[in-house]
């Protein structure tokens, strides 16, 4: 079983590449966690965000099937892990591709 730190691990080299999906760190952790609880994977994802936050990821979108990342205004990484919080439904599940909340890039060029 994979930790906290490991995943964040990953995800953070496939960034290096590519933007990442809030619904494939959920995934990821759902997965590499063995979690079944909606609440569980929230509370597992967020602390995952909240490692690629400190290493320098950014949260944000894209609009209108562009290949721009929008950042989000939010000031610091308590306001963008209330953000995602708020946003989560734990009733409906995990982020979904067609509804991903957000998605992870680095702000820097």
């Amino acid at each position: 079983m994979a930790s906290i730190n490991e995943i964040a691990d990953d995800i953070l080299r496939e960034a290096a590449n590519d933007s990442v999906a809030l619904w494939a760190i959920a995934d990821a952790v759902r997965w590499d966690l063995s979690l079944s609880n909606n609440s569980d994977v929230k509370t597992a994802t967020l602390d995952v965000v909240s490692e690629l936050l400190q290493h320098g990821l950014w949260p944000g979108n894209f609009r209108h099937g562009g290949s721009k990342i929008y950042f989000w205004d939010e000031p610091d990484t308590a306001a963008c892990l209330a953000r995602i919080d708020r946003e989560w439904d734990v009733t409906e599940g995990d982020p979904v591709m067609s509804k991903p909340i957000c998605w992870f890039r680095s702000r820097q060029p």
